[in-house]
């Protein structure tokens, strides 16, 4: 049953409509797909040649199995890659040394995400930071933000404090959107209201959660572990959250909804455009920094992205 559960996993996957979708995407569409037409394919699942004899619940059971198992190789292979080739780790040197160990910093940071990948809520809170990685949105924008003297490279450069170069910049973000879903390995606690819909966490809770990585990651300075914890807090709620973390909600957030290879007509508005102007009329909702959302707009409407 394994088998064929991993054949027919295989065939949806295949789907060319996937094929530009990052992993993670790719299986919420498929856990989409099967929870949407359960009714219509279970006679053909249940039958002889499938899995006999089967409830829906079983066969989706072994069909999950196999589609997370098929995911998370890849997943895993995309971490490996960027680990050793696209990140560089140079910028933690900018932060007062921690107190652990270092010297295996990139074998335990990789450990680390294997967990995430693991925890049922925190691999799903990993689909848009893992896209985000793989579609270079913090590389992308981050140039054409230093290109200019706008609000965000101010942000970074005279409020955040960050003395170091603009590559080092884009890596600390990387880093601080792959960790954002660390939240979901505690009792993630929620506020009423707005912070439902937007997934966001109170600003005392995210605190409990930084304390709680610094024991469990203490060979990474409490500046990354704060950026990464706090993009999940509302900037209206505490606006002297760090710019990163800022970046680091709005890029993750911007991939879930990404839609790879999607074709616009010619003067049609490109989906980053879109949706970033979707962002700063609900910034409030979503917890987002309106200014930020303006100049990111700013910068999609003027690459027709």
């Amino acid at each position: 049953m394994d088998q064929k559960a991993s054949q027919f996993v295989r065939h949806l996957l295949a789907n060319p409509s996937l094929k530009a979708y990052a992993p993670l995407q790719k299986e919420e569409q498929i856990i989409s797909f099967l929870r949407i037409n359960a009714g219509r394919l279970y006679p053909t699942l249940s039958s002889p040649d499938f899995f006999p004899g089967q409830s829906w619940n079983q066969i989706y059971k072994l069909l999950m199995q196999a589609l997370y198992a098929s995911t998370s190789e890849s997943v895993v292979s995309g971490l490996k890659e960027f680990f050793s080739r696209t990140i560089n780790f140079h910028f933690l040197s900018f932060f007062p040394r921690p107190t652990g160990r270092s010297d295996d910093r990139e074998t335990r940071l990789f450990s680390f995400m294997m967990r995430l990948i693991a925890h049922p809520l925190a691999r799903k809170a990993l689909t848009g930071p893992y896209s985000a990685i793989q579609l270079h949105l913090a590389h992308r924008y981050l140039d054409l933000i230093y290109d200019g003297r706008g609000y965000i490279r101010f942000e970074l450069e005279k409020v955040q404090k960050l003395a170091m170069s603009q590559e080092e910049v884009k890596n600390l973000i990387r880093t601080s959107i792959l960790l954002r879903p660390a939240v979901f390995l505690f009792q993630v606690a929620r506020l009423p209201g707005q912070h439902e819909v937007a997934g966001l966490i109170p600003f005392q809770f995210a605190q409990k959660v930084i304390q709680a990585l610094e024991k469990e990651l203490p060979f990474l300075p409490a500046e990354l572990l704060e950026s990464a914890v706090y993009s999940n807090v509302s900037f209206d709620e505490r606006n002297d959250i760090p710019a990163t973390a800022r970046l680091s909600a709005l890029f993750s957030m911007l991939a879930c909804d990404f839609h790879p290879g999607l074709k616009v007509d010619r003067g049609a508005v490109g989906q980053e455009r879109s949706w970033f102007g979707i962002a700063r009329r609900n910034h409030r909702l979503f917890g987002y920094d309106v200014k930020m959302t303006d100049e990111l707009y700013r910068l999609a409407a003027e690459n027709g992205w």
